[in-house]
């Protein structure tokens, strides 16, 4: 964008308030000034009459995971990456949301439509994209399990993140109590009952892996490696470890920061 832009009238939500009948100045690339339209002031070069409406910062999305939905619009129905990214682009850009962290599940869960081989492809078009309108970030949510863990540690050595956070879906360990758990995999998600019995039990053990032992060192069983993470950022305040005990000393240390260049990388146990 070049020269100035006026966009005048409308209700102007800044940090300390909101001014109704306000204007904003757009200059180049940048917001030079935001102030109350003056009725006798003259318009810029390109005015926008936006009475009636709200004018206001662009939404920053953290967790979104609406990109699946676009991805699989239907039953049995999936379109590519690039078009399932477009699609949330300018779906987000309708709502406001200027700048998405797609919240992709690396988790084995094919009954929910959800494989680690789709959660690559769908990281991997986020992070090399160059067509969209938005700003899109990628947020791996990572499912407490070897393969997950090392899943995205793979694409954390490709590509880099944004933003991760690790999962435990587990009945009596979050949202669910187990009747809870089985209903909403049942009922919402249509998963047949067979594979909640086995994904109960899989992440049951999973709790069992992450138990402390009786000397309050690391856990130790086959699981333990994802439980043992240790990810750190070139800012102290963007450091997590351990899950749900410290790291042990034995845990590798993985740069998160995104090789193209200044976005913030955060960490954060969900």
């Amino acid at each position: 964008m070049t020269g100035i832009t006026e966009v005048r009238n409308g209700r102007v939500v800044t940090p300390s308030g909101v001014v109704e009948g306000g204007r904003v100045v757009v200059s180049g690339d940048r917001i030079a000034r935001v102030d109350r339209a003056s009725a006798n002031g003259s318009p810029g070069p390109t005015t926008v009459d936006a009475d009636g409406r709200v004018v206001m910062p662009g939404i920053i999305d953290l967790h979104g995971d609406d990109i699946e939905h676009h991805r699989s619009p239907r039953a049995g129905a999936s379109v590519d990456a690039r078009t399932a990214l477009t699609a949330a682009d300018r779906a987000n850009l309708l709502n406001g949301v200027t700048t998405k962290f797609h919240a992709v599940a690396f988790e084995e869960s094919p009954d929910d439509g959800r494989t680690l081989r789709t959660a690559e492809t769908i990281a991997a078009e986020i992070r090399r994209e160059e067509y969209t309108l938005g700003d899109n970030r990628l947020h791996a949510r990572c499912e407490l399990a070897d393969a997950s863990a090392e899943a995205v540690e793979g694409v954390v050595d490709r590509f880099g993140v944004d933003l991760l956070s690790v999962m435990h879906h587990a009945p009596g360990d979050g949202q669910y109590d187990d009747e809870e758990f089985e209903r909403h995999y049942v009922e919402d998600r249509n998963w047949p009952a067979a594979s909640v019995d086995d994904a109960m039990e899989t992440r049951r053990s999973l709790d069992d892996a992450t138990e402390p032992t009786a000397s309050g060192g690391s856990p130790t069983s086959p699981a333990a490696p994802a439980c043992r993470w240790r990810l750190t950022t070139t800012s102290p305040r963007a450091t997590w470890s351990g899950w749900p005990t410290t790291a042990p000393t034995s845990a590798s240390t993985r740069s998160l920061a995104r090789p193209r260049g200044a976005r913030p990388t955060s960490v954060s146990p969900s």
